[in-house]
């Protein structure tokens, strides 16, 4: 398979596009922006789906700098619980805790499953954890 590998200029330049697309997208279709579908995330799985076609297809491959995954995924992530405002949230209203209140419930039950199946394996049940919440956050 052919495949070019892109400095991480050309990987930020490729990020940017993402971005445009995403954002431009969102702008044309009423339902992503009803639903606060993400610009990054709109452009990154169109971006992914034309590259898997091309990668299958045409047996030709671009492969990214990933120097910058990290920093710039906790960027991302920062940036989506900022966006959250007050108002925001309150328009979630009842429904809204409830949801919390059931997160927060499976959490408790998922922490306590692991640390017990952890006991009865003999290992430190602080291990268990790892079984649990932690390993989703």
């Amino acid at each position: 398979m052919q495949e070019i590998k892109l400095d991480i200029y050309a990987t930020l330049v490729c990020m940017v596009l993402v971005l445009l697309l995403g954002r431009y997208v969102i702008s044309k279709v009423k339902f992503l922006r009803d639903y606060d579908i993400p610009e990054p995330v709109v452009g990154g799985v169109l971006v992914a789906f034309a590259i898997m076609l091309v990668r299958q297809f045409y047996n030709f491959g671009l492969q990214f700098d990933s120097s910058l995954k990290d920093p710039l995924m906790l960027t991302f992530f920062i940036t989506i619980g900022l966006s959250a405002d007050f108002k925001s949230l309150q328009k979630g209203g009842k429904m809204l805790a409830v949801f919390l209140l059931a997160v927060a419930g499976f959490v408790v039950c998922q922490n306590a499953v692991g640390v017990s199946i952890a006991s009865l394996l003999g290992v430190n049940p602080l291990m268990g954890l790892l079984g649990g919440s932690i390993a989703l956050v």
